[in-house]
Order: structure tokens, then C-alpha cells, then sequence
């Protein structure tokens, strides 16, 4: 017999997220004063991004520093931004919960990094139930 137990998958999941144990990349994004170092394992970042699957190949693959880990940077994408994406490679969940949500910002990186299910779901959320951002967008 066959079981499916993914929503304790997805919690382990989350939990590596959360406590980023036994992380190998350092992704420094932002600028200064705003720069921000993430950690990440590089399986689950290249199970859920093509970008991350080509950067973090061997061909690609940026140097290590002194304690082993890959170190990665992008200082184009906000720390903000980059946190939204982060919990959504390990969880697969995004939060449109705040005021003023920066989704140019949000779909432009998702975009960078060949997120195709997010950018799919920021535009749908737009557009279904953010519309008078959009509204706002299209006047200026």
C-alpha cells in the first residue's frame, strides 16, 4: 500500500527553511546599506529554480569560501524580495499579506530566476484580487 505523507514533507521541508542548518550557499543580495546575506541548500535550490539549476552546476558554479560553502551574489534583487522567494523555493507558499507589496520588484526577480509557477501566481493574484494596484500601475 501506497501512502502519501506530503504535508509532513513539506514541513521538514519548511523547517530546513527556518533554521537553515546545514546550509553549503551564502546568496548575498541588496545593495549597501541594504545587502543581506541568505543561506540555502543547494538541492533545494535547484530542485525548484532552472536559474539555480544552471548557476550552482559545476560548469557555473561561483567560489567557495573559506568554510566550504558556495557563495552566490545578486545584488539587483532587494533583501525583501529575495526572502519572499526564498520561502517560496523551500515551502512553495508566497504571502500577499502586506500593504503596498512591491510586485514589480517581486516579478522581475521571479522572472530572473525562471520561477514560471510564481510569476504565474503574482500575476493571477494581481489581477483576481489586486486590481487597484494594477489600476495604479497603468496610470503612471
Amino acid at each position: 500500500m501506497t501512502e502519501t505523507l506530503e504535508n509532513q514533507l513539506n514541513q521538514d521541508i519548511a523547517r530546513l527553511y527556518q533554521e537553515a542548518d546545514d546550509y553549503n550557499v551564502k546568496i548575498t543580495v541588496g545593495e549597501e546599506p541594504n545587502e543581506q546575506t541568505f543561506f540555502a541548500h543547494s538541492v533545494i535550490l535547484r530542485a525548484r529554480s532552472p536559474f539555480f539549476r544552471a548557476a550552482l552546476s559545476h560548469k557555473w558554479r561561483n567560489t567557495q569560501d573559506s568554510e566550504d560553502k558556495i557563495t552566490f551574489s545578486k545584488p539587483n534583487i532587494h533583501p525583501k524580495i529575495f526572502r519572499i522567494i526564498l520561502k517560496y523555493l523551500y515551502t512553495g507558499t508566497v504571502s500577499f499579506y502586506q500593504k503596498n507589496n512591491d510586485y514589480t520588484s517581486l516579478l522581475i526577480a521571479a522572472d530572473e530566476l525562471a520561477l514560471t509557477s510564481l510569476v504565474d501566481h503574482i500575476q493571477d493574484h494581481i489581477i483576481n484580487e489586486d486590481i487597484k494596484w494594477l489600476q495604479r500601475q497603468l496610470v503612471q
